[in-house]
């Protein structure tokens, strides 16, 4: 009982009882007073006990549905029927404590569930933690059997069960007679809201638009014209087309789309013209001229703004619904809008001006201000980037996003709420360096010019030439510099996009990234011209360099996932457009996976000056993807989950295409190797040292295959002719094979191809191949040639793989060798293959005794047909691997090569991986 209503209770009482004791003592009216006095406090007492038992039963209900989503596995439900327990008994405390494990924090779990132990006298209380001893933090099944026996022996009435299962049924559309009771016990306002939840829970947000236009259509208040507004931001965040039908209530008619649509088209086209004869103007013009760039930049706006419109055209018909509220509820459904119109940046602002309000702050709701004050100190200089990311930040931004509508669990829980609170999360993490030098031009030493690429604020610092910078070369001050802007752009910058659309970005992460490219449109300078590229087994442009950013959207909307991925293509076919472009040219490369690249595409690209930053998530190769950034003097950017690359996109976009350049004579020129340019503030607000060298480093040499990779040990007749093939193989003139001496036939000729006659037998086994130039450099290639039993025409299988040598060697310790070009064939199913490729190098396996026995019994394998290596097992690989024509993923449009160099083959029956071991 509350003991607030139980003291009011009892006083009413007592002067009711006051009344008729002093009746002699005192007149009528004065005991009239004291009676009704004390019926009055009754009255009150009555109203808190009958509110105190309301919330008590509500608390119950939230408990309930909340073990029932617990029971599910689904903690994030839970989680809000939680978060509405106002006052929780023990049964709701020991479901916190389920909760805590069921979401990964055993540490709160195991700290809750030690004060539930402490605490519990009574023996049911003693009963239910032993319940919770019984969790297993690691083991989902017995979170969820707790939350079962929490539910039915917890101590809560039939009642209250039947009601929270009520509620669970109608908000995931498993409707039965008792929903279907409870349903129609509710007035219709709230039995139309409860629709809204369960439609929206169920992601039916169309269903949920026309059930929000019924309630408005009845009763076109604050509330419901909000909680309207809400159901269309959540339909368009997840891609749905509405319809005017979907608005239309009894008949009624609404605003035709279509000709809304259609009026807004013309203006769009009137527009697009305008920036046609403009741009045909300014072409024509000898110099920049400032009035038509200003026009330009209205029309632009414009442009933008339409395309806008007609894209998001009932997010804009529901931001001028709602116009007319100036509550705190009205602004973070702005704000939800905005972000479902990947207007992310407004989005934060509208946040942050919503809870910065000093009228917001008087909320009655203790979740909601404790969520403001966690959001402003985030938003505070020197936040701890590590807090930002835990769950319990995101959960209090969730709690602030969702607070427009605290009696919709959809809102709460949905998509929209989940993605928004983690861009705020994401949004406290830095992606890159503001300020970086992306080119050191030392070909006219001692003349030095510094390409400084960073946000506009920071350049407009270097080009006024504040007096706080401070710059230096080597350790000695620049007196004397100047800014200019990079040659040849006349402030025009160019931006390829290369993005990774292979198969593993179905889904989730292809729907990121495109959002993040949108967002990063929207955010670029109007100066910037943007292209696209777009790779998996091959790549190809998809947007050529251009300003129209309504065509660019276009692009970035039509991009789907599938094939592999080739990194290598991808870089060729952006420096390949981007030579076709005037001005300078900055690539951002975004791949999710591994690949095997090809060095000498990225050292062409640093030669023509083109920046590489790199964007890497999920299964990438860091280190790979860092040196790619590092040679062409870009940066590389991690991102843990797909979902922050709208961040990665947006940080990048007020850097890159942003640069002058510092040109100025260095004072020490003795030092030629450990060099570098320094510019920082005095006041050290901002900072950059950049090394360079006056040597030029040495190109990478690269050998990718031998030919014949297999000799027989009984097999030499005389000279042997090796063929190596690789990148910058002139320049050798000596060389030896196993020990043996042999001649290089083409020293000067041809930097891809270098042959080798070998004029001495080779003894068993793997042989080293060395060469040297006149210089005294060497480089030793291990393990190129095997020596050994030669076989011909056999068979092998390995797991579910196939292989198919033309020969292949037999070593004294059993080991297989396969060589020169082996057929690798997977076909899972009859008649149809899953993998072909050729692999040339060599490949060895090391066999036992019975293969070997098979092989003794028919050693040309015409007889016993394909020898069977087992199950399962590892082949080690040096060399490169292709697809054959007739593998499922082979574009004949594209490069075809998935490995290089050092690498295993795992197979079983279900799998192949290639492992690269070691990239030359």
């Amino acid at each position: 009982m509350n003991l607030f209503g139980a003291i009011v209770l009892a006083a009413g009482v007592l002067l009711i009882l006051a009344a008729f004791l002093l009746k002699s003592k005192t007149t009528l009216a004065v005991r009239i007073s004291l009676a009704a006095a004390g019926v009055l406090l009754g009255a009150v007492s009555a109203l808190i006990l009958i509110t105190e038992a309301g919330r008590r039963a509500e608390d119950q209900v939230n408990t309930l549905v909340a073990l029932r989503y617990l029971e599910e596995g689904n903690p994030d439900s839970a989680r809000y029927y939680l978060k509405e327990v106002e006052h929780a008994d023990f049964v709701a405390k020991c479901t916190e404590v389920v909760f805590e494990y069921m979401r990964g924090n055993e540490t709160l779990g195991q700290l809750k569930q030690n004060g539930l132990a402490a605490t519990a006298k009574k023996k049911r209380e003693k009963t239910m933690v032993s319940w919770l001893s019984d969790i297993d933090p690691g083991n989902l099944s017995t979170q969820q059997e707790v939350a079962e026996k929490l539910t039915d022996r917890g101590g809560y009435s039939d009642k209250r069960i039947r009601q929270a299962e009520a509620q669970y049924a109608i908000e995931n559309g498993n409707w039965d007679e008792s929903s279907e009771k409870y349903r129609d016990s509710l007035k219709e306002t709230e039995r139309i809201r409860l629709d809204i939840n369960a439609e929206m829970n169920r992601q039916n947000y169309r269903s949920a638009v026309h059930h929000a236009a019924t309630l408005v259509s009845e009763k076109p208040s604050s509330d419901n014209r909000l909680l309207l507004a809400e159901t269309i931001a959540d339909s368009t965040y997840h891609g749905d087309e509405l319809e005017e039908s979907d608005f239309i209530v009894s008949g009624e008619q609404t605003e035709d789309r279509t000709r809304e649509i259609a009026k807004l088209s013309d203006s769009l086209d009137a527009v697009n013209i305008d920036i046609e004869q403009l741009q045909e103007k300014a072409e024509r013009l000898d110099e920049p001229d400032d009035a038509l760039t200003k026009k330009m930049k209205k029309l632009l706006d414009r442009q933008e703004k339409l395309s806008s419109q007609i894209q998001y055209l009932y997010c804009y018909r529901a931001l001028n619904s709602i116009a007319d509220i100036y509550s705190f509820e009205a602004q973070i459904v702005r704000a939800r809008l905005y972000f479902a119109m990947n207007r992310y940046g407004d989005a934060v602002d509208l946040l942050a001006k919503a809870s910065a309000s000093p009228v917001t702050r008087l909320t009655a709701r203790t979740d909601v201000r404790n969520a403001m004050q966690v959001f402003h100190d985030a938003k505070k200089e020197g936040t701890n980037y590590a807090a930002s990311q835990s769950p319990e930040f995101i959960d209090a931004m969730a709690t602030l996003v969702s607070s427009a509508h605290p009696a919709m669990s959809s809102v709460a829980t949905g998509e929209l709420t989940r993605a928004f609170s983690v861009y705020i999360s994401n949004d406290m993490k830095t992606y890159g360096r503001n300020l970086y030098a992306s080119n050191i031009d030392t070909s006219k030493f001692p003349e030095i010019v510094v390409t400084v690429n960073g946000k506009d604020t920071i350049l407009d610092e270097i080009r006024q030439k504040s007096a706080k910078l401070v710059l230096k070369d080597t350790g000695e001050a620049i007196a004397d510099y100047e800014v200019i802007l990079p040659d040849g752009t006349d402030g025009l910058s160019n931006i390829c996009c290369v993005v990774d659309r292979s198969g593993s970005m179905g889904g989730k992460p292809i729907e990121d990234l495109k959002s993040a490219l949108d967002g990063f449109v929207g955010a670029l300078g109007d100066h910037a011209q943007l292209g696209i590229v777009a790779f998996e087994s091959s790549a190809e442009t998809v947007l050529p360099m251009t300003t129209d950013r309504i065509s660019a959207r276009q692009t970035i909307e039509s991009l789907n996932a599938g094939g592999g991925t080739d990194i290598t293509a991808g870089i060729r076919e952006a420096v390949d457009h981007c030579d076709s472009t005037v001005g300078v040219a900055t690539i951002l490369l975004m791949t999710d996976g591994q690949s095997s690249i090809d060095m000498n595409v990225v050292e062409e690209a640093a030669d023509a000056g083109y920046v590489i930053n790199t964007i890497g998530f999920g299964d990438v190769n860091d280190e790979l993807l860092r040196e790619i950034a590092e040679m062409t003097g870009g940066q590389y950017i991690r991102a843990e989950e797909s979902s922050e690359l709208i961040n990665v996109y947006l940080s990048l976009a007020g850097i890159v295409g942003n640069a002058v350049q510092i040109r100025y004579h260095a004072g020490n020129t003795d030092e030629t190797v450990n060099r570098y340019f320094f510019l920082h503030t005095d006041d050290s607000a901002m900072s950059l040292r950049r090394p360079y060298s006056l040597t030029q480093p040495e190109k990478a040499i690269t050998v990718t295959n031998v030919q014949p990779a297999l000799l027989d040990v009984n097999g030499f007749t005389g000279d042997t002719r090796i063929v190596l093939e690789g990148d910058n193989l002139s320049g050798f003139t000596k060389a030896r094979i196993g020990g043996q001496d042999a001649v290089i036939e083409n020293a000067d000729a041809n930097a891809d191809r270098l042959e080798i006659l070998l004029s001495a037998p080779l003894k068993g086994g793997f042989q080293d191949i060395e060469l040297s130039n006149d210089e005294g450099a060497v480089l030793i290639l291990p393990e190129r040639i095997c020596v050994g039993e030669m076989h011909y025409g056999c068979n092998f299988t390995l797991g579910a793989l196939t292989f198919r040598p033309d020969r292949y060697l037999v070593l004294p310790d059993n080991t297989l060798v396969f060589g020169n070009a082996v057929n690798l064939v997977c076909e899972k199913e009859e008649n149809k293959k899953t993998f072909s490729a050729r692999a040339e190098g060599i490949l060895s396996f090391a066999a036992d005794a019975a293969v070997i026995r098979q092989i003794d019994e028919d050693p040309n394998g015409y007889r016993g047909g394909a020898i069977s290596c087992g199950s399962s097992g590892t082949l080690t690989g040096r060399g490169r691997i292709t697809l054959n024509g007739d593998d499922p993923d082979y574009d004949n449009q594209g490069r075809n090569r998935i490995a290089v160099g050092d690498y295993e083959l795992s197979c079983d029956q279900d799998q192949i991986r290639i492992i690269l071991k070691e990239n030359e």
